[in-house]
């Protein structure tokens, strides 16, 4: 019995042994335990079926070791071992911020160059963020970081063949290349990869763009019969004589859009809070991240407002001079765009920048004859047989919606009316118009004050941060109009530092409107909430929804005007991954399904007319567009009379 003991204790002692040997050769290859995620805290987590990563929220501990339950966007609950999660946390704590973009040139893959310090007791040695003449070093929170895309890290990014512009083909059903004006043409898009084989899957985004370049004529319009194999049709009627060019234009592959979609809901941007403060005599800046969720990491400032209860997280500042009261300025903070190339693997950038290119055998050339003797005559008459512009025309809303002949809109909604200077004025006699959004519908404000003097005068503003978020007034005595803008509030992107005094939530400024008959109030917002949740944009819609709603039971004669988002300008990788056209396209079509049961707001379709312009895409459209957004703006105020 005691043989047989102290040999099994033998057995034991050398299994002891090997365990530790083996732990010892374990630890030895570098390989450590993973720090433990918060509930609240963002992270990401491996998609098992597509070997990418995807965004999710920590919402539980588990019993057992190293074990979480995290929520994906969509509701999702899943748990998940701590090795296929990680955190979303910022590039090394001091970084100094550069334009967000590039100024200038066309699309680009590179990253810029930072120097970082990844040894911990140098971090903590490093000075607090301080305003510089040449920018501002701000200290991102840990949970803001993006999570780098490398195969070292212990997954792999499955090898995907994006739709190819060469491979993928075109085909005009019905063979032919005369037409009239009036018929309508079939189109048949064949996607396929790099090596010249069909797709068997859809989701890629494309578009047909008609083109006459002797009248200037154009439409344009995204294609949706996706028949999920490969194959695509689009239809479209002609509408104006002469030789067109068909383009056929490939937005994004659906590789590209997964891409978009994945890193939808993560924090591309952290905007800035500027916290100052006069100590004697000198004035202290320092400026903190933001966020408009939750942030449960590090001391934080909770600016949510009260009213509505949308949330804004800033973390507080370091300097003991500054506190949550001293926020005075709401602004940009360029180098938190660089969050979201850390979140994207080479290859992915790849599919991403394959963007707005015509695929073989676009454009296809075909010969549209008139009709009739005057098919400009005929077209008119046609347009005068439209209804006048009133509310609840976006629920019948057809793409396209309208076509440029000789860059001027003509909408098959409603009859737009053309005003000249005179007319716009006694249109607008007697109104007071709010203006409430972002700097595209600003663009409305700034044409009116601009271009209808000495008689409509925009009163200067005192300063840079007026001149971008207002209040801005312009005034006409003699008709008796006022015109007014205000900037929408966080999480508004803007260029400069705005004062929060001049910053409100566009859902309040409706509740406080003091509005009747002669009241015109005219919203657009979507431009900034390209770098978030489709979620948030979604609550930000429906709450302006519910104030116009508050509006018309007080006021029900008052006019309330949307504006549609618009294309934009995209110059780089980074551009696109924040302010992809797909995200443009999808706010639109929120911000229409949201309204889509609501009969008593009227829509300017700024999508379809920068879809089709002839013009180079911008943020800020060219100013024949916005002329042709004003005219469609006046033709509501003052429709035509039909007796």
């Amino acid at each position: 019995m005691a043989s047989s003991t102290s040999r099994e204790e033998g057995i034991t002692d050398k299994l002891q042994e090997r365990q530790e040997k083996q732990k010892e050769e374990y630890d030895g290859k570098g390989v450590h335990a993973l720090p433990p995620l918060m509930v609240g805290q963002k992270v990401t987590t491996l998609d098992y079926k597509t070997g990418t990563w995807t965004p999710a929220t920590v919402i539980e501990k588990c019993q057992e070791p190293r074990s979480y339950k995290i929520q994906t966007p969509n509701g999702s609950v899943f748990r998940r071992n701590r090795k296929h999660l990680r955190s979303l946390t910022p590039l090394p704590k001091q970084v100094r911020f550069e334009d967000e973009m590039p100024k200038d040139g066309d699309i680009r893959t590179s990253i810029p160059r930072q120097n970082h310090r990844h040894d911990d007791n140098d971090r903590q040695t490093q000075p607090n963020a301080m305003q510089r003449d040449s920018g501002v070093v701000l200290e991102i929170p840990i949970d803001l970081k993006a999570t780098p895309v490398s195969r070292s890290q212990g997954f792999r990014i499955p090898k995907v063949l994006p739709t190819s512009k060469v491979y993928s083909t075109v085909e005009l059903l019905g063979k032919r290349s005369r037409f009239k004006v009036g018929e309508t043409i079939k189109i048949r898009i064949t996607a396929k990869d790099k090596l010249n084989v069909t797709k068997t899957y859809g989701g890629d985004y494309f578009r047909v763009k008609l083109f006459t370049k002797t009248s200037r004529s154009s439409t344009a319009f995204d294609v949706t019969n996706d028949l999920g194999n490969g194959t695509y049709l689009a239809s479209v009627t002609l509408r104006w004589p002469g030789v067109t060019r068909i383009y056929i234009i490939l937005v994004h592959c659906s590789e590209a859009i997964r891409v978009l979609e994945r890193i939808r809901s993560t924090d591309r941007v952290v905007l800035a809070g500027r916290f100052t403060k006069q100590v004697n005599g000198t004035n202290i800046v320092e400026d903190r991240p933001c966020v408009p969720h939750v942030l449960t990491d590090g001391s934080v400032c909770n600016f949510t407002d009260r009213r509505t209860g949308y949330p804004w997280f800033c973390q507080r500042p370091t300097n003991p001079f500054l506190g949550c009261d001293d926020w005075h300025f709401h602004g940009p903070n360029a180098s938190s765009a660089l969050n979201v190339l850390p979140m994207v693997s080479e290859e992915e950038k790849a599919f991403v920048m394959i963007h707005k290119v015509s695929i073989k055998g676009s454009p296809i050339i075909i010969d549209v004859q008139n009709n009739t003797e005057d098919w400009f005559d005929d077209m008119t008459r046609y347009q005068r047989t439209l209804p006048p512009c009133l509310p609840g025309q976006h629920l019948t809303n057809t793409a396209p919606s309208g076509f440029f002949h000789r860059d001027v809109w003509y909408s098959d909604q409603c009859e737009i009316q053309r005003f000249d200077k005179e007319g716009a004025l006694s249109c607008m006699s007697n109104k007071r118009i709010f203006i409430y959004g972002d700097s595209t519908v600003r663009q409305l404000y700034s044409y009116l004050s601009s271009q209808y003097k000495p008689t409509l005068i925009g009163r200067k503003p005192p300063d840079r941060t007026a001149s971008g978020a207002g209040p801005m007034t312009a005034v006409d005595s003699t008709h008796n109009i006022t015109i007014h803008f205000n900037f929408h509030f966080v999480p508004a992107r803007p260029s400069v530092f705005l004062r929060l005094n001049a910053l409100d939530y566009v859902v309040n400024r409706i509740d406080d409107l003091e509005a009747d008959e002669n009241t015109v109030v005219v919203i657009g917002v979507g431009t900034h909430f390209t770098t978030f949740s489709l979620e948030l944009y979604e609550e930000r819609i429906r709450g302006i929804k519910e104030a116009v709603k508050r509006l018309h039971a007080r006021s029900p004669q008052t006019l309330v005007v949307l504006k549609s988002a618009n294309t934009r300008e995209l110059r780089s990788v980074l551009h696109l991954l924040c302010n992809s056209e797909w995200y443009i396209k999808t706010i639109d079509q929120k911000m229409r399904q949201v309204f889509s049961d609501y009969p008593k707001v009227s829509l300017i379709d700024a999508w379809d007319m920068t879809v089709a312009q002839n013009f180079r895409p911008k943020v800020h459209p060219s100013p024949p567009v916005v002329f042709n957004l004003l005219n469609y703006l006046m033709s509501f105020i003052c429709p035509k009379n039909k007796k």
